[in-house]
């Protein structure tokens, strides 16, 4: 049976950016990291459960 492998809280909430703040789909955020799609997609939920990101309807806007 294969070791499952561990990542820090900080690997997993840059995972969820690259698909909530910079467009990448979950598959594209996978192959890029060498993680799991099905990971980064329940990384994404939880992080916008706790607030670490912000919820799936609402965009981020850069001031100027």
């Amino acid at each position: 049976m294969a070791k499952q492998k561990r990542y820090s809280k900080d690997f997993k909430l840059q995972a969820a950016r690259l698909v909530t703040e910079q467009g990448y789909s979950f598959a594209e955020a996978a192959d890029r990291l060498v993680a799991s799609a099905w990971s980064i997609r329940y990384w994404v939920q939880k992080f916008r459960q706790t607030g670490e990101l912000p919820p799936e309807n609402q965009t981020l806007t850069k001031s100027s």
